[in-house]
C-alpha cells in the first residue's frame, strides 16, 4: 500500500496525505476519486474535513482476481 496513507482504522485527510505523499492536493484528490469509485477507498466527513482510509476488505478481493 501507499506509504502513509490511512489504514481501514487510520484515516487521513487530503493536507495531511498530500504533504506526507509530496503530490499537490489537487493531483491526488483526482486520484483519491478513481480509487473511492473503484471502493478502494473509503471517505468519511467530519464537519469540512474528509478523512481516506483504505478498504482492505475490497483490496484482498482485487489481489485474490489479479492472482486469478
Amino acid at each position: 500500500m501507499a506509504s502513509g496513507f490511512g489504514t481501514a482504522t487510520q484515516a487521513r485527510d487530503v493536507c495531511d496525505l498530500s504533504n506526507t505523499l509530496g503530490v499537490t492536493q489537487s493531483k491526488l484528490s483526482f486520484h483519491l476519486k478513481t480509487l473511492k469509485e473503484a471502493g478502494l477507498v473509503r471517505l468519511r466527513q467530519k464537519v469540512r474535513w474528509i478523512y481516506n482510509s483504505l478498504d482492505l476488505a475490497q483490496f484482498a478481493v482485487l489481489e485474490q482476481y489479479l492472482v486469478e
